[in-house]
């Protein structure tokens, strides 16, 4: 099964949920474990990894809102190219972070007579750097870092039926320990607050009213300060909490249609136990959703590392896919070849007597020898590139890739986490039937912002042609 796997990290649970992916994604499990007071090490985090009984490899990463910043901004450019830059500009010099101890990312909120308006998003590198260590210690490859707000969007995208209620519709998601308030319209993210308290801190009726009426009131204050020409025009509650009774005080306190909507009502026919004590929204529509949607708080040096690791899946993938092409081009040639050596016998047979006729026939067999041992060279060549990058490990990243046809020599230049990663390559190379030996040239240890590098280069000299 090909699925994704979210690790939603609060302050007060781990979420994960575990999704199919295919034509339509659909959410598999959610499980919820409390953190309590105490720092989640990461024996207990590969415990409940294991519970799941899963073989992803790879997760997507959510943080918490409230531990981000946000800055509503326009800029005199609408290309993205230009947005970048200016965003890079305008976070150097407004945000309260040095440049080096931040994340960030920008999303494009409205663009006008050459103007964007754009939401910047960023947080210390200590709120990401931590959990990435942890899912690192346990195998997990992070593919992508998101915020809680983004996937209270990409929930909304999933309702079967897209909400009634006239936009911009800010949608109340209540947790255990946080409350979300996202703007949407358009399917398009606009606005976001969170606020440290949810369900389990409030007790008394009339204060949860009053309370969310507080936060919708700044919610929309906000906005008009971001974007003046727009204004809230309906509400949605939804997450954990007793949201139909509070449905009702709520629409009268504010004067804008309150509507309730379930939270696992985009992801049936998976249904929510009713005791878990917390909401599904966010790490299952995550789960479910389009990446390509979401918000990117992943660092740097991880984007490069995942960018890498598809590019070598592809030419693992470009590698087998020649070796199969050559192999029915064989095929095909060596029937080609069968029917032309059978024409080339009979002709023999019949004009056995006149010399210059076999002579010529003599030729074409020759040229037939020929093309055989050049489509043999081919086929070889093949299949020594497929086993090099059939055996290259995840630990390492090829750089570059040359062959020296006069030697019959390929020259593998990249980086690995370590020597002993290289060491153990270069015996699983030795081991191909296409490669007569193997020798490390060179190796070299050098320090990035991910941590230790070992640069190498290996000499893998071909066997000749059985």
């Amino acid at each position: 099964m090909k699925g994704r796997l979210v690790i939603e990290w609060t302050r007060a649970t781990l979420r994960m949920a575990l999704a199919e992916l295919g034509r339509k994604p659909k959410l598999k499990l959610f499980r919820t474990v409390p953190l309590g007071s105490q720092d989640l090490t990461a024996e207990a985090l590969a415990q409940l990894y294991r519970a799941l009984g899963v073989s992803v490899k790879t997760a997507v990463l959510v943080i918490p809102r409230e531990q981000v910043i946000t800055r509503g901004v326009r800029f005199p450019a609408t290309q993205t190219s230009e947005l970048a830059q200016m965003v890079e500009l305008y976070a150097r010099a407004q945000l309260p972070y040095a440049r080096e101890q931040m994340i960030l990312d920008f999303a494009v909120l409205e663009q006008k007579a050459g103007f964007s308006n754009v939401v910047i998003v960023a947080c210390q590198r200590d709120v990401i750097d931590k959990p990435l260590a942890l899912l690192k210690q346990i195998g997990l490859e992070v593919q992508c870092v998101t915020v809680t707000s983004w996937g209270v969007a990409e929930w909304f995208r999933h309702l079967p039926k897209q909400s009634e209620l006239p936009e911009p519709t800010l949608i109340v998601h209540l947790d255990d320990a946080r409350t979300d308030l996202v703007l949407v319209a358009d399917k398009r993210l606009l606005s976001s607050r969170s606020i440290g308290q949810g369900t389990l801190d409030w007790a008394d009726l009339d204060q949860v009213v009053e309370l969310l009426a507080i936060e919708v009131d700044r919610s929309r204050a906000s906005l008009r300060k971001e974007l003046p020409d727009l204004d809230v025009q309906s509400v949605v509650l939804t997450g954990f909490g007793a949201l139909n009774e509070w449905a009702l005080p709520l629409n009268r306190r504010l004067g804008l249609p309150v509507q309730v909507v379930p939270s696992d009502l985009p992801f049936a026919p998976w249904k929510s136990a009713p005791d878990t004590g917390v909401s599904p929204v966010v790490a299952a529509a995550v789960a479910v959703g389009d990446l390509n949607r979401l918000l990117h708080l992943t660092p740097p040096e991880l984007k490069g590392q995942v960018k890498s690791r598809h590019q070598l899946n592809e030419l693992v993938l470009i590698g087998a896919l020649t070796v199969t092409v050559i192999s029915m081009a064989v095929g095909l040639i060596g029937m080609e070849v069968y029917r032309h050596q059978r024409v080339v016998n009979q002709l023999e047979q019949a004009l056995s007597g006149l010399s210059p006729q076999a002579k010529s026939v003599q030729e074409k067999r020759r040229a037939s020898s020929l093309v055989n041992g050049v489509i043999s060279q081919r086929r070889h060549l093949a299949q020594t590139l497929s086993g090099i990058f059939q055996n290259l490990p995840e630990a390492m990243s090829l750089e570059a890739l040359n062959y020296e046809r006069s030697r019959q020599e390929w020259s593998l230049r990249g980086s690995a986490a370590s020597t002993q990663t290289v060491l153990n390559y270069i015996a699983q190379l030795e081991q191909l039937p296409q490669v007569r030996a193997v020798r490390l040239k060179y190796s070299r240890q050098r320090q990035t912002l991910s941590g230790e590098r070992i640069d190498f280069e290996v000499l893998v000299t071909a066997a000749s042609e059985a």
